[in-house]
């Protein structure tokens, strides 16, 4: 099961947008409008159960969480879908060092060993940043207590032994 933070996106920076896994192996974006989901792209990435491999994207994120655009900096065209665009794009004028979290909980962590809830992935610069949130999951979670937006908090910081994935700016798998 795959859930993430709130994110804003280049198209519908008026919004609040997540992704979740559709458990077929396919990521899909939404909104919430208080009384349903929308999806917004049901081809948002992908997700191979068998390794844990993730791949989000192409998404153009403009914010996360709380870093978010100044809404000066943004004319929305439909208030309830968040449809606008931005109106100064220059370098400094959008937030920088967006982080989204993610919750990961493998189906098959007999192969893929459970992580905590609130792995934060840094979505701008190929560099992932992972940083534990949280304690250690139960060995069953209640689906109602996944609340990613709950983890738009500075983690803790740990030492961490070096993570080889450098990443590259073609390849958005993590």
């Amino acid at each position: 099961m795959i859930l993430s933070g709130k994110f804003r996106t280049y198209d519908r920076p008026g919004v609040d947008q997540q992704f979740e896994d559709d458990g077929y192996g396919l990521l899909r974006t939404f909104y919430n409008t208080g009384n349903k989901k929308v999806y917004t792209d049901n081809a948002a990435g992908t997700v191979n159960y068998d390794s844990g491999q993730v791949c989000f994207g192409p998404v153009n994120l403009i914010g996360t969480g709380s870093n978010i655009p100044d809404n000066a900096n943004v004319i929305i065209t439909d208030a309830i879908s968040g449809i606008g665009s931005i109106v100064d794009e220059t370098p400094g004028a959008l937030p920088t060092d967006l982080l989204l979290p993610i919750n990961f909980i493998p189906s098959n962590n007999s192969t893929i060993p459970a992580t905590t809830p609130g792995t934060i992935i840094n979505i701008v610069t190929p560099d992932i940043t992972v940083a534990p949130i949280g304690t250690t999951p139960p060995p069953t979670i209640p689906l109602n207590s996944l609340t990613p937006g709950e983890f738009d908090q500075p983690p803790t910081t740990i030492v961490i032994p070096p993570i080889d994935n450098s990443g590259s700016l073609t390849n958005s798998c993590f």
